[in-house]
């Protein structure tokens, strides 16, 4: 690593209310091959996770958006459930603090990599798998790293032998989506050490929930969201993108179905934000040209054009306030299906179709994680039911209930590079689950 870097700090912020003096001689420095320049606002991003306090569970119980919370947990336990067999190998890509560790041995997987570009929060992930290791929470073994995922090789830090059967990445990957570099760096990451007839998983923001409730906004307003407090915006010619699609159109649960739907205050804000030229789309996707008096909404067009660097702001209560990509999916979708990643689509969903197709299959975990209540139609509560059930109605905020339909879930399959031959991999003996410390932790020299 460069001579300047040895012995100096990290930039780890705060973590568990306490600042933390971190040096990169604490830990494990491994070089990795540069795939794609760093996205503008990747320190903004890593500055915001890294921020982040690690919660106690009485503040979670405490949060003002739990019930959301909790929803999430129970889509991503769902997901998982779907697509990992016992015995797996899973890379959870973006993993964070490691909020998914227990939902990975509820699985009884056998050996677990998370990898993170905000180095604090890997740090507070090795710290929370300790302390579920010495309760008997966890029984597999963890490897930490933290890289960008969008810039670097990750396989230069991996073992040789690692191959994974589940590829596991929640609320991430549309950070990628401000350059094709970094999604092709992304998608390269996942792919190079996934075995064929594996998977990636994983959840994302609903482009065409997103794009469709800007157009539904007044014509002058550039943002969307109930509390109306815009973070910023725009003051001369912006570029939109509107996506559609016939799966976010037909859904059940219609957005103007949802009881007091602009009652969110001070929970979520979108802003559109000025994007210097035209930008169109592959099929299926017309792009609309805001003047602040003059140019409708719906403004079509027709050509092709490069679906990156659309950029928006994100709030949310207690848990986002930064930028954010609009994942146009058809082009995930393309640039997946090519060599050498191989990924064929097996799953798209928003939250609320998703909750409709699994929530009687797993009912018991909707009440385990508190997501339900019982639902009494005379209690006079500010609630909204949502069950295909007469026999059992669910009881979900209508506000948090909203903020869901703006996300989705999807799930790849790795196809086989050669239909008639099974390829082969290295058997890797598992090790032993042990407690880590920083010098276990890998991070990537600059």
């Amino acid at each position: 690593m460069p001579q300047s870097q040895l012995g100096s700090r990290v930039d780890g912020g705060m973590s568990n209310g306490q600042n933390r003096d971190l040096l990169y001689t604490d830990f494990k420095q491994m070089p990795a091959t540069e795939l794609a320049p760093s996205l503008a606002d990747r320190d903004k991003v890593a500055s915001h996770y890294n921020s982040r306090k690690d919660v106690d569970v009485q503040e979670r119980s405490d949060s003002e958006i739990l019930q959301l919370r909790n929803l999430d947990n129970w889509v991503k336990s769902v997901l998982i459930s779907l697509f990992t067999c016992e015995g797996s190998l899973v890379l959870d890509f973006g993993g964070g603090k490691g909020g998914d560790l227990k939902k990975w041995s509820a699985q009884k997987i056998s050996e677990l990599v998370l990898v993170d570009g905000a180095i604090n929060s890997v740090v507070d992930c090795l710290e929370r798998y300790n302390g579920m290791l010495e309760q008997n929470i966890v029984e597999f073994p963890l490897t930490v790293i933290s890289c960008d995922i969008f810039q670097k090789r990750l396989s230069d830090l991996l073992e040789k032998d690692i191959f994974f059967d589940v590829v596991s990445s929640q609320f991430v990957i549309h950070y990628a989506f401000g350059k094709e570099e970094c999604v092709r760096a992304m998608l390269t990451n996942v792919c190079e050490r996934l075995r064929e007839d594996g998977y990636f998983i994983g959840t994302i923001p609903d482009s065409n929930v997103l794009v469709r409730k800007w157009r539904n906004a007044p014509e002058n307003k550039h943002d969307f969201g109930n509390d109306n407090r815009l973070i910023a915006t725009a003051t001369i010619t912006t570029i939109v993108h509107v996506i559609t699609s016939r799966t976010a159109d037909n859904h059940q649960f219609s957005i103007k179905k949802i009881k007091n739907k602009i009652c969110f205050k001070n929970k979520i804000n979108f802003i559109v934000e000025i994007m210097p030229s035209l930008i169109t789309y592959y099929a299926n996707v017309y792009a609309c040209q805001y003047q602040p008096k003059s140019t409708p909404k719906t403004y079509n067009n027709s050509d092709v054009s490069n679906p990156f660097g659309i950029r928006y702001y994100f709030r949310l209560h207690e848990a986002v306030d930064c930028p954010e990509y609009l994942v146009h999916f058809p082009t995930l979708v393309r640039i997946a299906s090519e060599e050498p990643f191989n990924l064929e689509l097996e799953l798209e969903m928003n939250f609320h179709e998703f909750f409709v197709r699994y929530h009687d299959k797993f009912r018991d975990l909707l009440y385990r994680l508190k997501v339900v209540e019982q639902y009494e139609p005379n209690s006079g509560n500010d609630r909204m039911p949502s069950s295909a059930s007469s026999k059992d109605k669910y009881n979900i905020d209508a506000n948090q209930w909203e903020v869901a339909y703006l996300y989705k879930v999807f799930a790849f399959r790795k196809r086989k590079s050669s239909p008639n031959e099974t390829k082969i991999y290295p058997t890797r003996k598992t090790p032993l689950p042990k407690k880590l410390d920083k010098k276990d932790m890998i991070v990537t020299e600059d």
